[in-house]
């Protein structure tokens, strides 16, 4: 039984008009809060301008009987705006009835429990009645009905969803004694939620992380490679589909390929391998720029398969003849590695290189030269850094460019062709905070007249480079000081800060070193 709705003309009659024009003020307001219906009454709670105000009442056909924690003759102007917000959005209001289902045969603890909630929130009771509810409902669903239900459960408290995730995931573990029946029962259950996963939106599946579904993929192929029971009809789509995924970790990866590869129903992977291989062949001879991703996937896909199915040669020369695409390459050099056979790597990491073309160039000079730095061949493993950092120059690259070049005693070297780098690619005030960081005072004096006059540098910086370079050579800054202070930058607290640092300055007595 639903409660009747009452119009307005009916609202008029029964509170009068200002009643019924404050009801609206209220309703449109947003004031009419916490509404609650059961079966045919109504509940709720009415912010005032002074203070809140409890609310109930019954509309029927032949009237309307309210209460008001206002204490005024009823219909009160409260009571009209419930029963305005009724007429007007009734979806709104919680069925306390639905509500109270999951605590119909609830044992005293958790009414109690319930009950002490209450008293935690008394300004929003319904609300934690309504999320005790939710919470007792998604504890009582076995694992079909909360697989059903998965998205609704995650989405609706966000922050709780990983670890009702692992719940979930935890309730379908293996049991000891479990028969064949139930192990594959569970199985199913398994893979459905490893597939309900991949479907998730993205933010949802971001805040849970493909390191949770990993973990549970790793369990669920380790029933299916032990092999006690027969996999279940959903397994091999279920990989298939799992092996779309751009961002699985390597060894995932290979196992999920395993798994489809022993499975294989009627030569289902005969087909992905033809189609691989196709797909590769088609990304090699495009060879365009935006299909580097596809061309590395389709290549790893198709040696792995070629070598599961023992055709180890074929796979090997796939991975040649992709070799400078960055992952490929590295599929090579971790074998080698994992050999501990570091001149394998680094002549693999040579025939990448020479492969390569485009961003890859400098992707394989930079992993060429740190298996360089390995085997102790320093000053070749240098000579790419530099060339590296010619072409691309930032501040991060020119630190590291200094590091490897300090740890040889180079960097006097390629100190200048490196500072010219950075300030033809990055600008004047990239190079000024290089060298503040390096606090290599000659070199920061020679560039700091250019830097003062370039308006791309910022003034917090140059005052930074003065104050430091004062320190050291005073003469030397105060004069630079000056003259940024006639460029008229800078805000006044900055400028103020300037001229007192200079007149702090200590300038060196006649035939004193500066």
């Amino acid at each position: 039984m639903r409660p009747a709705a009452v119009d307005e003309a009916r609202l008029v009659e029964l509170a009068g008009v200002r009643a019924l024009e404050a009801a609206w003020d209220y309703w449109m307001l947003g004031r009419v809060q916490a509404r609650v219906r059961w079966r045919d009454r109504l509940a709720g709670r009415v912010d005032g301008y002074r203070d809140r105000y409890r609310v109930r009442a019954r509309p029927s056909a032949e009237g309307v009987e309210s209460a008001c924690s206002c204490g005024r003759r009823q219909p009160c102007r409260h009571a009209a705006a419930l029963l305005l917000a009724w007429s007007r959005e009734p979806e709104s209001f919680a069925d306390l009835e639905a509500l109270a289902a999951p605590w119909e045969e609830a044992p005293a603890e958790e009414l109690a429990d319930l009950f002490w909630r209450f008293l935690q929130a008394p300004d929003e009771p319904l609300e934690a009645f309504v999320e005790a509810g939710r919470s007792r409902a998604w504890e009582r669903q076995p694992p079909e009905g909360r697989l059903r239900h998965l998205e609704g459960f995650l989405g609706e408290r966000p922050e709780e969803a990983p670890a009702r995730f692992d719940e979930l995931a935890a309730s379908l573990a293996p049991r000891a004694g479990e028969g064949e029946e139930v192990r594959l029962r569970r199985l199913e259950l398994e893979g459905e939620l490893l597939g309900r996963f991949l479907d998730l939106p993205g933010e949802l599946r971001a805040r849970l992380g493909l390191e949770r579904w990993g973990r549970l993929a790793e369990r669920w192929l380790g029933e299916l490679e032990a092999g006690a029971t027969p996999a279940p009809s959903s397994a091999f789509p279920l990989l298939a589909r799992a092996l779309a995924e751009p961002d699985l970790p390597p060894g995932l990866y290979a196992r999920l390929l395993r798994a489809a590869v022993r499975l294989d129903p009627r030569g289902v992977v005969e087909e992905l391998l033809r189609a691989a291989s196709a797909r590769a062949e088609a990304e090699r001879r495009l060879g365009r720029a935006g299909a580097e991703e596809e061309r590395e996937r389709s290549a790893l896909a198709l040696a792995d398969l070629l070598a599961l199915r023992g055709r180890g040669e074929e796979a090997a020369r796939v991975l040649e003849e992709a070799a400078g695409l960055p992952a490929v390459g590295e599929r090579r050099i971790e074998g080698c590695l994992a050999r501990g056979d570091l001149r394998g790597a680094v002549d693999a990491a040579r025939g990448s290189l020479a492969a390569a073309d485009g961003a890859a160039v400098r992707y394989w000079r930079a992993r060429l030269a740190d298996l360089l730095e390995a085997s102790g061949e320093a000053g070749e493993a240098l000579a790419l850094r530099v060339s590296n950092f010619a072409e691309g120059a930032d501040l991060a690259s020119y630190r590291r460019l200094r590091e490897a070049a300090l740890r040889l005693g180079r960097w006097p070297e390629v100190a200048g062709a490196a500072r010219a780098a950075l300030l033809r690619q990055e600008g004047r005030a990239a190079l000024l905070a290089a060298l503040l960081e390096e606090g290599e005072a000659a070199a920061l004096a020679e560039e700091l007249p250019a830097a003062l006059a370039d308006p791309a540098v910022p003034f917090d910086l140059a005052l930074r480079a003065v104050l430091w370079l004062g320190r050291r050579d005073p003469r030397r800054a105060r004069a630079l000081g000056e003259a940024l202070l006639l460029t008229e930058r800078g805000d006044a607290h900055q400028r103020a800060r300037l001229r007192r640092a200079l007149s702090r300055m200590r300038l060196p007595a006649a035939g004193e070193p500066s």
